[in-house]
């Protein structure tokens, strides 16, 4: 997976913290320096959405997973077609 789309599931999931001073602090994070390595921090740290971030990233690996299995099979149909 690129860095840009682990970087837009980390903005994607600033958008589900409930908690405003926590989604506030991670976007802040996400416009700093190193800002995915400061949000894996800050994340592993906090323990009010580190559970909720894990189950977040999982699932939409997991979409991104399926994603690039269906072009694969797409492709292999493409050239056995050729």
């Amino acid at each position: 997976m690129y860095s840009s789309k682990s970087f837009r599931i980390m903005e994607d999931f600033i958008k589900t913290v409930s908690n405003q001073a926590t989604a506030e602090r991670l976007a802040y994070i996400l416009r700093g320096r190193k800002p995915m390595r400061n949000f894996k921090y800050e994340v592993e740290s906090n323990f009010d959405i580190r559970d909720d971030w894990f189950a977040y990233r999982d699932a939409r690996y997991e979409v991104w997973v399926e994603e690039q299995i269906e072009i694969l099979i797409e492709q292999e149909s493409e050239d056995e077609e050729e």
